[in-house]
């Protein structure tokens, strides 16, 4: 039986929430005349999921003409895919388990990186989306009641981010990095007694 309290479970705790945080937060990924394009950034836990294409309607291939078939080996990125960004991954960097001398206290430190990534043709843009997604996310952390989420996991005060720039463009990302503590099965505790 795996502990309830686990880094799988904080994650799938932090892509619930973040989603709800950003589903009002509009980012313009077209600006070509008066036609903007505007798109809520997807919430992803580890890693950007893979391009798909929406499925095509089946065509038989005796319906076709010669002359119209084309062959495309590879094939090319779907146009109308799912769009990549902006994105924010959700992503585990490190953990430890500790006890606490002073109370005999055991319990787990976890590190998670909350990555907003995105890509835009103007940099003042790129490095706006990035600056405003992790602010909205450092804001509404701080509004968690005690610092709690799903009643076990604790946010420690202390929280670096880092700005991604690397000469990717159009790409941009940045980087919050939250530290989560939660307290584990004590001594002389059986969880199969559960």
């Amino acid at each position: 039986m795996i502990y309830e309290a686990n880094e799988v479970h904080l994650i799938n705790e932090l892509q619930q929430i973040i989603t709800s945080w950003v589903v009002d937060f509009r980012f313009s990924t077209s600006k070509i005349g008066d036609d903007n394009k505007d798109v809520t950034p997807l919430v992803h836990k580890y890693y950007l999921p893979e391009r798909v294409a929406p499925p095509r309607p089946e065509v038989i291939p005796s319906q076709l003409q010669p002359s119209k078939l084309e062959i495309c080996d590879p094939p090319l990125p779907p146009p109308d895919a799912e769009p990549e960004y902006p994105s924010i991954l959700i992503r585990p960097v490190s953990g430890k388990d500790d006890e606490d001398t002073a109370s005999n206290i055991r319990f787990s430190e976890f590190e998670v990186d909350i990555i907003a990534v995105v890509s835009e043709l103007d940099k003042n843009e790129r490095f706006e989306f990035c600056l405003l997604a992790i602010k909205l996310i450092r804001q509404q952390l701080a509004k968690l009641p005690s610092g709690v989420i799903a009643g076990q996991y604790q946010l420690q005060p202390t929280r670096p981010w880092q700005l991604y720039d690397n000469q990717q463009a159009p790409q941009a990302g940045i980087s919050l990095t939250t530290t989560w503590r939660y307290m584990l099965p004590q001594p002389g505790v059986n969880l199969l007694d559960f």
